[in-house]
């Protein structure tokens, strides 16, 4: 499967600038989260790969393919991108049964309906719902619509699978279910996936690689267990870990974790710090110690 790229993205809707210059690469055969809360352009990013949103500036690659390119005005169309998208909302046909709805992506496409058939029959095994085919939306559980939404995504084969905080309108039992076997269809398909969230738990469970973001930038990026226990921003950490951030000036010689604002900031966990100058100011995050 291939990686993703972003470079100097940025997405205007009048005045206002959903995203700010957005440079990201996705690794290959992995989940990328993208966590951030509401307004943080993280969804729009999304969509923006997605060939649902128009960037303004920048370009989108997925492999060696060009997808966008505002210097060029190269803009591929959202269904010549060859990309599966699992929305909040399920989006489901309810004039169609389960079998139909999943077939409807290979329809598009002009598969053979017996192709078609088959291939649609085999996704619904793999997200658990074979004997399910003939029933209708209005039928189904939202754990179950939200399996159809998945099947019809993997139906034909996506070079990516993006994610727009698809569990949040679920309980949160089903929620924990379909993140586990999310997880566990990414590893055995070892399919490119990016996952939008404002979930910690979410982020926790799934991501290999994690990105915050912050008023349309990305704040951090780095290996998931790295920036989820060892956060290398204020910002991070208070909306991670609901930290308690304390700005003062050093009076000690030495002080525990959190940031200081030197020339250099130096983050440690529960390690004291090198000397820092009575008077200095710092900032220290209470939940690290």
């Amino acid at each position: 499967m291939p990686d993703v790229t972003v470079e100097e993205l940025s997405v205007r809707f009048g005045s206002t600038e959903a995203v700010r210059r957005v440079t990201l690469r996705v690794p290959s055969d992995r989940i990328t989260v993208i966590l951030g809360p509401s307004g943080s352009g993280k969804s729009t990013l999304l969509r923006s790969v997605a060939g649902l949103v128009e960037p303004t500036t920048g370009t989108i690659r997925v492999g060696d393919r060009v997808m966008f390119d505002a210097s060029r005005r190269l803009n591929v169309p959202p269904e010549q991108r060859q990309l599966g998208m699992v929305f909040q909302s399920h989006a489901l046909w309810p004039h169609m049964n389960v079998l139909e709805n999943v077939m409807f992506p290979l329809r598009q496409r002009r598969v053979d309906r017996a192709e078609a058939h088959v291939r649609a029959a085999r996704v619904l095994n793999m997200v658990g719902l074979e004997g399910s085919e003939t029933r209708y939306p209005g039928q189904l559980s939202g754990g179950e619509s939200q399996r159809v939404s998945l099947a019809r995504a993997l139906v034909y084969e996506p070079l990516v699978l993006l994610f727009d905080e698809p569990l949040s309108s679920l309980d949160a039992p089903i929620r924990a279910q379909m993140r586990r076997e999310i997880r566990s269809m990414q590893e055995g398909l070892q399919t490119t996936m990016v996952y939008v969230t404002h979930d910690r738990a979410e982020a926790e469970e799934l991501a290999d690689t994690l990105v915050v973001m912050r008023r349309g930038a990305i704040e951090e990026i780095g290996q998931a267990d790295q920036v989820l226990t060892r956060p290398a921003s204020p910002f991070t950490a208070d909306f991670l870990l609901d930290a308690i951030i304390v700005r003062g000036r050093c009076t000690e010689g030495r002080v525990r974790a959190g940031w200081i604002d030197a020339p250099d900031p130096v983050r440690q966990r529960n390690h004291a710090h090198p000397p820092l100058g009575r008077g200095g100011p710092l900032r220290y995050c209470s939940d690290w110690v």
